[in-house]
């Protein structure tokens, strides 16, 4: 019975450093929605920042995680902003777009992510 034991522990925490790998990866996908490609944002490039769209619900240290994760990049700040959206009007309807937030990301003297370096 001792035997069986330590192979059905051994199985569990297999099991679990698997689970937490796959969830740290889709986590970092639903932070960072998509990278905000514009003028200013080609400008911030050579400062070493980098602006992304995130999720309404996350924070600072999320998003360093994330970046960190996903790009293998050393972040040394983050800062976010939340954008409202602005009033639409059609005819008599109006309406609002959705607001979102964005990150400006700065990283260490040398690293770059490869996703904004042909724009």
């Amino acid at each position: 019975m001792a035997l069986s034991k330590k192979k059905d522990e051994k199985k569990e925490k297999k099991s679990v450093t698997k689970k937490k790998e796959v969830s740290i990866k889709s986590q970092a996908f639903r932070i960072l929605e998509q990278p905000r490609v514009t003028e200013k944002g080609s400008f911030l490039g050579n400062l070493n920042q980098y602006i992304f769209i995130i999720s309404l619900a996350v924070n600072k240290r999320e998003v360093r995680k994330a970046i960190e994760e996903l790009y293998s990049v050393k972040v040394i700040k983050v800062n976010i902003i939340n954008v409202k959206g602005k009033e639409r009007k059609s005819g008599r309807s109006r309406g609002r777009t959705r607001a979102w937030k964005k990150a400006i990301i700065t990283l260490r003297q040398g690293d770059t992510i490869k996703l904004f370096e042909g724009v």
